[in-house]
């Protein structure tokens, strides 16, 4: 809890809203620094969001494996959990270190991979439940409306696309398409007000095993919401020659590159 609010108080202090030029060593410039932390308020929110979208993809997939075959699959993802049912479409995923209940999922007794179901999630500390819906084959709708999340009050809707000939047992094991945008407000009253849009701009590519994105752009505004100052940049994901990930951040037209990587340890 206390990094994420040093990170929050970090983007807002260095941001500044100002228009004078960031100095760094002159041995190592980094002319993108506050648009990087820009970008990175949002593509924390689209993996977090994408986390929920996970569970519910394992979760359905849990509940039709064969119940000798439950344990092992459960232990090959997530034996950090024990999955408990205790009420007709109501399950809960138990931390085994603490018991502590991290996440809450509402079915509707129907397959998230049937067209028109509709399942609701939600993390522990995260205000409201993010709704997720199959709208057609292998499609599906991640809605968080008056949300929040990690310090923010959250806005934000993405539409996430399987692109393999069958919806995989997670995630993490599929290749999918991602578009959508969201709204990022400040939820703290003792913090500068800050609003955070953010657009995908190029749909985003997640190649299966890689967390990270391999291809994709988001556009990033942030906006004083005392002062009406506001900020932009773009982040672009893409792969070298070398087959590296990398993410290209261009802030007052002028473009820094950086390794392209995520920490997902926080998300389970």
């Amino acid at each position: 809890m206390k990094n994420k609010q040093i990170i929050l108080v970090s983007l807002i202090l260095v941001l500044g809203f100002q228009s004078c030029e960031i100095r760094e060593p002159e041995t190592k410039p980094d002319f993108a620094k506050t648009g990087k932390q820009m970008f990175d308020r949002a593509d924390e929110n689209i993996f977090n969001l994408i986390g929920l979208f996970d569970k519910v993809l394992f979760l359905d997939t849990y509940q039709k494996t064969a119940d000798s075959l439950k344990y092992k699959f459960k232990d090959d993802y997530f034996q950090q959990y024990l999955i408990k049912n205790p009420v007709v479409n109501k399950w809960y995923f138990i931390r085994t270190t603490d018991l502590d209940t991290i996440y809450n999922i509402i079915t509707d007794s129907k397959s998230i991979r049937s067209v028109g179901s509709e399942w609701m999630i939600k993390k522990k500390y995260d205000d409201n439940f993010c709704t997720i819906q199959c709208v057609s084959d292998k499609k599906w709708q991640v809605k968080m409306l008056q949300g929040y999340m990690s310090f923010w009050n959250v806005e934000a809707e993405l539409n996430i696309e399987c692109t393999d000939s069958v919806a995989p047992a997670l995630y993490q094991t599929g290749n999918f398409k991602i578009t959508g945008d969201g709204i990022l407000e400040s939820a703290e009253s003792y913090t500068q007000q800050v609003r955070l849009t953010y657009q995908i701009k190029d749909t985003l590519i997640h190649r299966q095993s890689v967390w990270v994105f391999t291809g994709g752009s988001i556009d990033v505004s942030a906006k004083d919401l005392e002062t009406n100052q506001s900020e932009s940049a773009n982040g672009r994901y893409y792969m070298n020659r070398n087959d590296k990930n990398e993410l290209e951040i261009t802030y007052h037209n002028r473009t820094q590159t950086y390794d392209n990587w995520y920490d997902t340890s926080y998300m389970w």
